[in-house]
């Protein structure tokens, strides 16, 4: 299995995924069709816990903005991170700008909807 890194576009975020356990999606996320754009993603993430189970993962979530259909595949990444997380030590890191209210709700809303995952509210620079 090999790392998984795309770089950033004018409207999807870069992706590093590293088969050591730390993972990161940071800048914007609107693309055109988000089925596409994050189909090889959620397949590399499936991938990375069928070989690397149990494993300490770290992922980063520094998403600026996101659409409706990013949202909806987001939410399908935690419930893959979910589904993994009483035999992986996951750490989940949403990190959000000081004052932007919508970013902030945006996480508080993913660690409501998944209790059972250690969700960490960053403020990042």
């Amino acid at each position: 299995m090999k790392n998984l890194i795309i770089k950033a576009s004018k409207d999807t975020p870069s992706v590093e995924f590293q088969t050591n356990g730390i993972l990161s999606l940071d800048g914007k996320s609107y693309p055109e069709n988000a089925s596409e754009f994050y189909e090889q993603i959620t397949f590399w993430i499936e991938e990375y816990f069928f070989h690397h189970e149990p494993q300490d993962t770290t992922i980063s979530f520094n998403l600026t903005y996101f659409n409706f259909s990013s949202f909806q595949i987001l939410l399908e990444i935690f419930e893959t991170f979910e589904a993994h997380s009483e035999s992986s030590n996951i750490i989940i890191n949403w990190f959000y700008v000081e004052n932007d209210d919508s970013s902030l709700e945006d996480g508080e809303n993913f660690k409501d909807k998944f209790p059972n995952l250690n969700i960490r509210l960053l403020v990042c620079g």
